[in-house]
């Protein structure tokens, strides 16, 4: 079926982006739907791009934030945001998304991206947009994007790091920890250091950690309680803080913010009853970054190993 679809790309895909505005609900969730598998394909992908999709999606985004909700139109928005986030997996849709070149719409529509994604009103359209969350992981894997998503005083940053540090859900968790680790990924090489620690980066990096001491303390109060609570941070979530952590140690002063706050600390007592293997490995390399530049740090820690076995 398919396949059929996309060798009438010529002429059927300019109708289809059309019908995204079709007045008959049904037709457009169907409409959607096609759209959203038809993305997955990369020649169909770059024949989406070609025709403008990226700017329409935005527009649609820019006309649903002037509805109400319940409105027509809003039970589209889950759907838009997975043809979003599956475009974006491209790096010619990233650039598009970006404006590159475009002078003050450089990033505009990130900010769309950015303002739908945290403008929630219930649990289930929060559920809706949870993958704007996974379109901001693509955009933060471009230098460029990291650099729109720190720009006016790092104001699309902070909100991101805002919503991480509430999220209840594990894919907007986990792809919002990815975008926080790919820009402290990309700081030394950006110049970014300075941004990301005035956006509140790391405050949002020590509450999820200490999220995870607290949760471990009441397991082990309780350990014929739940093995996970709601809230909780996935390790795939944490893995990617600690990326974020191993990153920014790499630097002279995010080491220093880092030692401020107290991280080594409390990645020590992480390890201490931590269970996930990808996770202790990348505290075990932590712990090594904190202790080969800890030249002129006060009573430097032991190994992670050492702490533990006190």
């Amino acid at each position: 079926g398919m396949a059929i679809l996309i060798q009438q790309a010529q002429s059927l895909f300019p109708q289809l982006l059309r019908r995204l505005h079709d007045e008959d609900q049904q037709v457009k969730s169907h409409v959607y739907a096609t759209l959203v598998n038809l993305s997955l394909d990369e020649g169909a992908c770059e024949a989406l791009l070609s025709l403008g999709v990226i700017p329409r999606i935005v527009e649609i985004l820019r006309e649903h934030k002037n509805q109400d909700a319940g409105e027509p139109g809003s039970n589209n928005l889950k759907l838009t945001a997975q043809l979003l986030s599956n475009l974006t997996l491209k790096v010619s849709a990233v650039e598009e998304l970006l404006q590159k070149g475009k002078g003050p719409m450089e990033g505009f529509f990130v900010s769309w991206v950015v303002q739908t994604m945290v403008a929630t009103r219930s649990a289930e359209e929060e559920e809706d947009r949870d993958h704007f969350a996974a379109v901001l992981t693509n955009v933060s894997q471009d230098s460029f994007g990291r650099s729109i998503l720190l720009g006016s005083n790092g104001a699309h940053l902070k909100w991101i790091n805002q919503e991480f540090t509430r999220s209840c859900r594990p894919l907007r968790q986990e792809s919002l920890a990815r975008v926080i680790r790919n820009v402290c990924m990309g700081c030394q090489e950006d110049g970014s250091v300075a941004s990301i620690l005035e956006s509140g980066t790391v405050a949002a990096i020590v509450h999820v950690l200490s999220d995870r001491i607290a949760r471990s303390a009441a397991k082990e109060k309780n350990p014929a309680g739940p093995s996970s609570q709601e809230g909780e941070f996935t390790p795939a979530a944490l893995h990617a803080v600690v990326e974020a952590v191993l990153c920014l140690a790499l630097d002279d002063q995010g080491r220093e913010r880092l030692w401020n706050q107290k991280v080594p600390d409390i990645l020590q007592k992480i390890y201490e009853n931590e269970t996930d293997e990808q996770l202790c490995s990348a505290l075990e390399r932590c712990a090594d970054v904190f202790i080969s530049e800890s030249n002129g740090v006060d009573e430097p820690p032991g190994t992670i190993e050492e702490i533990a076995t006190e």
